[in-house]
């Protein structure tokens, strides 16, 4: 059996797992381990291979569940109207050419968000941007009965004690957010930890709310997700990304990655919520989103390769006294204050 450090997709493997002859596949080029992906030109198109190789997953391909996970919300979108990647091909089981579960999606039209986003003059960046809220919009109009992860179609009522992800729960944000309090206990005062548990008893009735009902809700929801295509005013989303995580939960979630990454990469220049929001169609509460920030742990903060400034402390004290929407994504006033 294959293991992740060995695994490798030739022209003639892309070529088998495609149903194309290899003399069809112009180029192969690796993108990147820890979910091994490639980017595979053959017969003039372009696809990408994903192989889910994290360490959840195992280093071995022990299971189908992640491939199965992605093929279900790529079906569940597009049954439901909205562009997405189209799924060209995928295997659950090791008995493939590539001797890995894997899925191969077709390349989508246009550019990432965040790097079309620095090319484009602010008109055109602001239809961008009210083009993905729009998107997200009908995506969290999607509703379902039963918390948990989408996988061969809507979650089933989950077992006694199963694992659900906080986005998917209350009791389980909840549990998350105090788990995050006490690792954070070396290293953020006392008087934050108070102020952030304070700000959990303001909001929490209408945290509550926002897990009703539940929503289609991407679950990994960066900027770079989402792919544009278009010109000027008329930018439309062609397709969205990375579905490994996609849940029936609460939409706030898929919110707030965007946030994390846009405020990253942004800061509060331009004011990119006000067009998000517009084509979202509402505002969502302030305080419930400062909430779910503060109830992130602190690698979603640092894991892209920008980041927000400023260490855990500086990072909670700056969300907890924030009361605009400017303030909570000026991101240079963590490092002012620090």
């Amino acid at each position: 059996m294959v293991s992740s450090d060995d695994l490798r997709l030739t022209r003639e493997i892309a070529g088998a797992i495609l149903g194309t002859k290899t003399e069809e596949v112009s180029d192969v080029r690796f993108l990147r381990p820890e979910n091994h992906s490639w980017r595979v030109v053959a017969a003039d198109s372009a696809y990408y291979v994903k192989a889910h190789t994290k360490d959840w997953y195992s280093s071995t391909p022990a299971s189908s569940y992640p491939v199965r996970h992605e093929v279900t919300g790529y079906r569940l979108l597009r049954e439901a109207g909205l562009p997405t990647a189209d799924v060209v091909a995928y295997s659950t089981s090791t008995d493939n050419p590539l001797g890995w579960p894997h899925l191969i999606t077709r390349e989508l039209e246009g550019a990432p968000l965040v790097g079309l986003l620095r090319v484009v003059n602010p008109q055109e960046a602001d239809a961008a941007l009210r083009a993905v809220g729009a998107y997200l919009a009908e995506m969290h109009s999607l509703t379902y009965e039963q918390p948990g992860y989408l996988i061969d179609g809507p979650p089933k009522p989950p077992r006694p004690n199963q694992w659900l992800h906080w986005l998917s729960r209350l009791e389980r944000f909840l549990l998350h957010f105090f788990e995050n309090m006490a690792d954070d206990a070396a290293s953020v005062d006392l008087a934050t930890r108070d102020a952030a548990a304070g700000l959990l008893e303001h909001t929490l009735p209408r945290l509550g709310e926002a897990y009703r009902p539940l929503r289609f809700v991407h679950g990994d929801c960066h900027a770079n997700v989402f792919y544009l295509a278009g010109e000027g005013q008329r930018w439309r989303v062609s397709g969205i990304l990375d579905m490994e995580n996609c849940s029936a939960g609460a939409p706030l979630f898929d919110l707030s990655k965007f946030a994390l990454e846009m405020g990253a990469n942004y800061g509060s220049r331009p004011r990119w919520w006000e067009p998000l929001f517009q084509g979202y169609g509402a505002e969502p509460d302030f305080d419930v989103f400062r909430m779910v920030l503060v109830g992130h742990a602190h690698i979603n903060f640092v894991c892209g390769e920008r980041v927000w400034p400023g260490m855990r402390a500086d990072i909670l004290r700056h969300l907890l006294t924030a009361r605009t929407w400017e303030d909570m994504f000026d991101t240079d006033r963590i490092v002012a204050r620090s």
